[in-house]
C-alpha cells in the first residue's frame, strides 16, 4: 500500500491534539505515519501477512537496538495488552494498523487505533478525511468509549486550526463523527535521530536506514553525520543516488515520490557512517 500523501499533516495533528501521546506504528510497510511521528515504535502488526521480501527486510532492522514490533514476541505481547511499562507509562496510546490487522485486541487494552477504512465492529470512530491538498485520503480513529468522542473530536479540531489547516467537523451519531482536513500552508518536516532511527549495519563501511513508505511526491533529504573524514556515498533502495555536500558532515538530496514499499536509504564509506540526524521535508 502506498505512503499517505497526508501523513505529515496527520502526524502533526495527533501530536498537537494529544500531548504525551505514545505511538506504535505497526503499519510501517503499508503506509503508516513514520517518519513523521519520529518518537513512534515501529513494525508490523501482522508480519505473516506481508510479502516474503518485505517481511525479511523488516526482520533485519533494529530501532534503538531492538527488533521491530512483530519480531519480538515478549515485547509485542506487552504492547498489545497495553502494559504501562511497555508504553513508557504514557496515559495516551495510539497504534497505527495495516489492512490485515485486527483492531479489537488493541481497543480492548484501551489503546486508540488509527487505520485505513477500518472494519465495522461496534466501536466509536472519527473518520479523518485529509487532503494535502487533494485527493482526500481516509483514516479511521477508533475508540471503545463513545463518551470520549466529543472531547477527542474537539481536541483534533483545535489542533487543526492551531496548525493553520482548514477543517470541518460533523457529529453523525453518538458513536460516529467526521473531521475533514485540508493542509493549506502546513509544511511538516520529519527529524529522526537517536532511537527514532531504524538502522541495519549491513557490513563494515555500510549503513542502511529504513525511511518508511514515503508520500507520493518529491521530498528533500538532509543527512547530518558525525564530523571527520570524507562524506559517504548515498544509495536509495540499493541503487546509487545523487547527493551534494552541504557543509561539513552534511549530505543533501532529492527523494523521488514514494512507492508501495518502505524506502531504504544506504550510506557507504571507508568506515561505517555515524548518522546524527536525518531530515525529510519539502
Amino acid at each position: 500500500m502506498a505512503g499517505l500523501n497526508a501523513a505529515p499533516l496527520l502526524a502533526a495533528l495527533l501530536r498537537h491534539a494529544l500531548p504525551g501521546l505514545a505511538v506504535l506504528d505497526a503499519a510501517l510497510a503499508e503506509g503508516g505515519l513514520y517518519p513523521w511521528l519520529a518518537g513512534a515504535r515501529c513494525g508490523a502488526a501482522a508480519p505473516a501477512a506481508l510479502p516474503g521480501p518485505e517481511r525479511a527486510l523488516l526482520r533485519r532492522f533494529r530501532q534503538g537496538g531492538r527488533p521491530l514490533f512483530g519480531f519480538d514476541p515478549a515485547t509485542d505481547a506487552a504492547l498489545a495488552a497495553g502494559a504501562p511499562e511497555a508504553w513508557g507509562g504514557a496515559a495516551a496510546r495510539l497504534v497505527v494498523l495495516g489492512a490485515a490487522a485486527d483492531p479489537a485486541p488493541w481497543l480492548a487494552g484501551g489503546t486508540l487505533v488509527l487505520a485505513r477504512a477500518a472494519p465495522e465492529g461496534g466501536w466509536a470512530r472519527i473518520i479523518l478525511l485529509a487532503g494535502a491538498p487533494a485527493p482526500f485520503e481516509r483514516l479511521d480513529l477508533l475508540l471503545t468509549e463513545e463518551e470520549r468522542l466529543p472531547a477527542l473530536l474537539a481536541a483534533l479540531e483545535a489542533a487543526a486550526r492551531a496548525l493553520g489547516a482548514e477543517c470541518g467537523t460533523r457529529r453523525v451519531s453518538p458513536r460516529l463523527a467526521t473531521l475533514t482536513l485540508l493542509a493549506g500552508a502546513v509544511e511538516a518536516r520529519a527529524a529522526l535521530e537517536g532511537e527514532a532511527l531504524i538502522a541495519d549495519a549491513a557490513a563494515e563501511g555500510r549503513l542502511r536506514l529504513l525511511l518508511g513508505c514515503l508520500p507520493p511526491r518529491p521530498l528533500g533529504l538532509r543527512v547530518i553525520l558525525a564530523p571527520g573524514g570524507p562524506l559517504p556515498a548515498l544509495f536509495l533502495d540499493g541503487a546509487p543516488h545523487p547527493a551534494e555536500a552541504a557543509g561539513e558532515g552534511v549530505l543533501e538530496a532529492r527523494l523521488p515520490p514514494g512507492g508501495v514499499r518502505p524506502a531504504v536509504l544506504g550510506l557507504a564509506g571507508a568506515t561505517t557512517p555515524r548518522v546524527r540526524r536525518v531530515e525529510i521535508g519539502p
